[in-house]
């Protein structure tokens, strides 16, 4: 009936056309913005041809849903530099290396020392540096790979493609306001988003491009990102030190290099590069870590260390800023200056949560940032820094939002201890649907021995998660990997209309805990060839010849268009539950790190 009735519809349109039969509006979500399109067309026909051919590609995608099955390609055993050595987060590099592959940044620590291993994906899977993280003395707790600054390759007018900086020796200790009111910054008054005017004013005075430009995205933990906040082995993130309360929520410029407030200070020797991208490390002691995504951090001096009073929980990159959160319950706003440059000495500070509710994990949804205040969801401007709804996601204070991952207009989202997923709606909010994976979990156990399944069962919970392809990857305590067909969730989906998913536990996993998930989307093009003695071009080609690749993975979670994709798994040892057999070598690699490698 509704098909017939379309195309009467159709048909009437072409027989009287008028302007608005030639149009077509769409609305496109990502976790930037929700950015509404208005297609023309030259003639009806075309957009009914356009129409037509639009839906059967929809219909032919849905129908391969069901028959997608990631295919697992190896495990990779991970050599323990120390002892107690454990993964707690990773995410790919944006964009590409200097020899045109793909590469993974894998954090994991003893608890006293941060340590990266380099994962190589081309030609081979392959890890090509397993150092200490210089400097960092802690537990890393988050990583986040942000892009170079894409404004600056659309500037006509201005020849300076590579800008430097460097920050001194010497600590700089910037001024946090403590005489304002809180809640003093409201929305169109002042603050950020008053600066924010100000700097995109002068911006377009100067060239063709403003602050807020920003790469247009296809996203991780995982992301997440791709990229966890580390739990001990009951999930619980690891409590901060005498923390003192916050006293402020006022939003403020930090000019004053002279000041008695000690948080943060910047040391290090950075010349930034505005065309290359950077990664953030995030520390248990209260330090932020950045390093060039292309440089050896082993050997590099190219490198910037910024202290914090309190542990990082969570980094993330919106609209060309990067976001903090601390366990004191700050929110840090890192800006780029007009030029594509960061400004790591003068950052914003908004008290968004407390020291008995912080922010333990954040996330870009739809142009808002969702953060995890314990139990609480806070929806934030990232403008204004005002927080614009909150929501109670459990009702145990005790227990936090520990995952969290978005696709399209739905919102996943698990906590502490638990084992079930919760979905809300990424522009309404609303609670749309709850999936208990210990059922699936339960049938990859079945061969296990009755002890270690019996033990499994009772401390099930969620540690992970990740979206790929439309599929929601679960990472959980048992090392059982699960994945979910995401259903299809519109802008007037509402509780009820969505049937509960299957959830489909994959045969191979980690013996113990699975500590991350990300993806990489594989180039598919040859390495760039680069020409010997000029660095300008060598810069553009690495950050330009794949440059929607870049764009869509700096928010890898939800990537949708890549024509091959890598998943990465990284936990305790490695079981194929197909195999449960008894034999001379059981237990042997249980307590060693391990990769695992999807190919999607």
């Amino acid at each position: 009936m509704l098909s017939t009735l379309n195309k009467q519809l159709s048909e009437a349109m072409l027989r009287n056309p008028t302007a608005e039969s030639n149009k077509v509006d769409i609305l496109v979500t990502t976790q930037e913005a929700i950015y509404p399109l208005e297609i023309m067309f030259t003639s009806g026909e075309k957009r009914i041809t356009w129409e037509a051919t639009v839906s059967d590609a929809k219909q032919k995608l849905a129908q391969m849903f069901d028959k997608r099955a990631p295919e697992f390609l190896t495990p990779l055993p991970i050599t323990k530099t120390r002892a107690g050595m454990q993964f707690s987060c990773a995410a790919p590099i944006d964009g590409v290396n200097n020899s045109g592959y793909r590469e993974v940044w894998v954090c994991n620590s003893d608890g006293y020392v941060g340590h990266m291993c380099l994962l190589s994906l081309q030609p081979e899977p392959i890890v090509t540096l397993n150092t200490p993280v210089p400097g960092c003395n802690a537990r890393i707790l988050c990583i986040c790979a942000v892009p170079a600054y894409s404004g600056t390759f659309r500037r006509k007018s201005s020849g300076k493609k590579h800008q430097h900086q460097v920050i001194s020796q010497h600590p700089l200790i910037p001024r946090v306001s403590e005489d304002g009111p809180r809640n003093s910054v409201a929305e169109g008054e002042d603050g950020i988003e008053e600066e924010e005017e100000e700097k995109s004013e002068k911006s377009e005075s100067e060239s063709e491009s403003s602050d807020e430009d920003t790469p247009f995205p296809c996203t991780n933990e995982n992301n997440e990102d791709p990229m966890s906040v580390d739990v001990d082995e009951e999930g619980k993130i690891p409590p901060p030190a005498d923390l003192p309360e916050p006293t402020s929520e006022s939003v403020t410029p930090n000019p004053d290099p002279v000041s008695s407030n000690p948080d943060p200070i910047t040391v290090g020797s950075w010349i930034q590069d505005s065309l290359k991208s950077t990664m953030w490390l995030g520390t248990e002691d209260g330090c932020i870590h950045v390093f060039q995504c292309t440089d050896n951090i082993k050997t590099t001096k190219n490198k910037l260390k910024i202290h914090h009073e309190s542990p990082v929980y969570c980094i993330v990159y919106l609209d060309n800023k990067v976001f903090a959160s601390l366990a004191n319950g700050d929110l840090i706003v890192y800006k780029r200056d007009n030029e594509g440059i960061w400004d790591a000495e003068n950052p914003y500070t908004r008290s968004i949560g407390t020291v008995q509710y912080p922010i333990n994990k954040m996330l870009a949804v739809a142009g808002k940032l969702w953060c995890g205040c314990q139990n609480v969801m806070k929806v934030i401007n990232p403008l204004t820094l005002s927080t614009e709804t909150s929501f109670q996601v459990i009702s145990d204070s005790d227990r936090c939002i520990q995952c969290l991952v978005c696709s399209g207009q739905g919102v996943w989202m698990a906590t502490q201890q638990s084992s079930k997923l919760l979905l809300y709606h990424a522009t309404s909010y609303e609670f749309l649907l709850e999936v208990s994976i210990a059922q699936a979990v339960a049938q990859k156990l079945q061969s296990a021995d009755d002890i270690i399944r019996q033990h499994k069962a009772a401390c099930l919970r969620i540690t992970s998660l990740m979206v790929c392809k439309d599929l929601l990857w679960v990472g959980t305590s048992a090392g059982v990997i699960l994945t979910i067909t995401m259903p299809r969730i519109t802008s007037t989906t509402t509780r009820g209309a969505i049937p509960t998913p299957t959830v489909t536990g994959l045969v191979n996993g980690h013996t113990g805990h699975v500590r991350f998930l990300t993806c990489v989307e594989m180039t598919v093009t040859s390495p760039t060839v680069k020409v010997e003695g000029d660095e300008e071009d060598d810069s553009i080609s690495e950050n330009i010849a794949l440059h929607d690749i870049h764009r869509r993975s700096s928010m890898a979670a939800t990537t949708t268009l890549a024509s091959r994709m890598l998943v990465i798994s990284g936990g305790d040892g490695y079981e194929d539950f197909r195999n449960n057999a008894a034999n001379e070598s059981a237990g042997r690699d249980d307590s060693t790190n391990h990769l695992l490698i999807w190919q999607v």
